[in-house]
């Protein structure tokens, strides 16, 4: 079945086409083809210019098809060629009309059962779905937009569908036209919900925006819609934030980002919510402890990881560097950044992130400077050194945390292992180590941390990758800890990104 991508309306003074560049990214085609279709435009031109730009400044081939004028063949060939079909808005009623007189609805149906993405904006939405709420009538009495209709649709999805929902009072008038239907969905203009088999997305060009669902079992409560949560260390506009961005666009997903103050509290969340993202490893700096301490704390397992480069640049509202007596930078861009910072030999002031740090500059005088990301666009300050980092190959590694065990049987993953010591003996650890010796495996890491349990006890992780067998190494495992002088977990066998 296809692909449905419904959108609730554009409005164009927000000059923000996100809803499209969505659209061209869920393709997974870096150009496709877009077979636009303005059967329900009163002007097919105006039409065309409306979509084109929405879609300024984005890669894709374009091409229109007109049902009401062109040949059936012709028709087909296009249909053939396009990797997305793309419906306009309009008139509900009249395309509707003329669908069924034409027999063209037939052939919609049958765009249904392909492979394609189908999208669809106002009334070219509400022609896939059991009926819409339309103010088609606005149309003929432009002093009365209230004047709602319940138009039906071709019935491929099933649940009534509104747009515009942020237009006029339409919830009283949605709500009166819910019967004889299970479930319904409203939504704001440049919000729109992806479709793909059982698996339902969201998106919105701006955080005010909202789509809404209605069931028939909830007395058609109206209830907002959000994304999958994904759980993060915070602020927003730090690395963590790029991370998860990161994952979203190679997922096609947009992720409902959670921020969180510190890494200890992020993890409890994601350990309660299962699904998250914390930095774990760094070019310069090493390994995050914090991170290491928590997978051993809330049993956490690694989904993925995601390297994202990290460069930093420092700024003041000085004219010269050489006014600027103090620095604000945080803890662990103090690492990364230390050439920099003895050269000038500033006084330099720890902050818990790198947006606490640009946020403390904002007000504070020309004697202040701070170092921040390179991906903050501030255009506040009067004096900017770009690539502060001690090296140009600075790289984060990120963890994609879950609570359940997702277990990949793939070749060339990593595979990160928990130790825990049973008994504390001369030569336990070399006695497991030896173990994966005979196997080739070749230990990329080895790290001891504190359980924090008693002292003197202590726990260790451990990675390297899968060029073995994945069941050869799960049975290395179990024999390990069969033996009783460990304890092994394995965290995971997961991806690179």
């Amino acid at each position: 079945m296809a692909r449905f991508y419904l959108i609730g309306g554009h409005d164009f003074d927000l000059k923000n086409n996100y809803i499209a560049r969505r659209l061209i990214e869920l393709s997974g085609i870096e150009k496709p083809r877009i077979l636009f279709f303005p059967t329900a435009a009163l002007d097919i031109k105006r039409a065309i210019s409306s979509f084109k730009k929405e879609f300024d400044g984005i890669s894709y081939l374009f091409d229109f098809v007109d049902l009401k004028t062109e040949p059936r063949n012709d028709i087909l060939t296009k249909i053939s060629l396009a990797d997305i079909y793309y419906f306009s808005g309009g008139n509900t009623r009249e395309l509707m009309s003329f669908l069924s007189k034409s027999g063209y609805d037939k052939l919609l149906i049958d765009l249904a059962k392909s492979n394609k993405i189908i999208a669809g904006v106002s009334a070219g939405a509400i022609l896939w779905t059991k009926f819409g709420l339309t103010d088609t009538e606005a149309y003929n009495d432009h002093d009365n937009y209230y004047n709602y209709n319940k138009i039906s649709g071709l019935g491929i999805l099933d649940f009534a569908f509104c747009p515009h929902f942020n237009l006029g009072d339409r919830i009283l008038y949605f709500k009166q036209m819910l019967c004889n239907v299970d479930k319904a969905y409203a939504l704001d203009e440049d919000t729109a919900i992806y479709i793909n088999g059982d698996n339902t997305q969201i998106f919105k060009a701006n955080r005010g925006l909202n789509v809404y669902k209605f069931m028939k079992d909830e007395n058609y409560m109206m209830n907002k819609v959000e994304n999958q949560r994904i759980i993060t260390l915070g602020p927003s506009g730090t690395f963590s934030e790029v991370a998860c961005k990161k994952l979203s666009e190679f997922e096609g997903k947009d992720y409902q980002i959670e921020f969180y103050p510190t890494i200890s509290l992020a993890a409890k969340k994601i350990a309660e919510y299962g699904f998250g993202i914390l930095p774990f490893e760094n070019t310069l700096d090493g390994y995050v402890q914090e991170t290491l301490d928590m997978l051993h704390k809330y049993n956490l397992y690694i989904d993925k990881d995601i390297s994202v480069p990290v460069h930093f640049k420092f700024v003041t509202k000085a004219d010269n560097i050489n006014n600027v007596k103090k620095l604000y930078v945080q803890f662990k861009a103090k690492g990364q950044c230390l050439d920099f910072i003895n050269k000038y030999g500033f006084e330099v002031i720890e902050t818990e992130s790198n947006v606490t740090s640009y946020e403390k500059l904002k007000n504070s005088g020309p004697t202040y400077g701070a170092i921040i990301p390179m991906h903050i666009n501030d255009g506040l300050f009067k004096f900017t050194i770009e690539n502060v980092e001690d090296s140009e190959n600075n790289i984060t590694r990120f963890l994609v945390l879950k609570k359940d065990f997702d277990f990949k049987a793939e070749s060339n993953l990593t595979c990160s292992l928990i130790l825990d010591a049973k008994k504390d003996e001369p030569g336990i650890l070399i006695e497991a180590l030896v173990k994966f010796y005979a196997l080739k495996i070749n230990l990329n890491a080895i790290m001891s941390r504190p359980t924090k349990e008693e002292l003197g006890k202590y726990f260790f992780y451990t990675e390297f990758k899968t060029c073995k067998n994945i069941t050869e190494i799960s049975s290395l495992i179990e024999r390990i800890n069969e033996e009783g002088n460990f304890t092994i977990k394995c965290l995971g066998f997961y991806k690179s990104l």
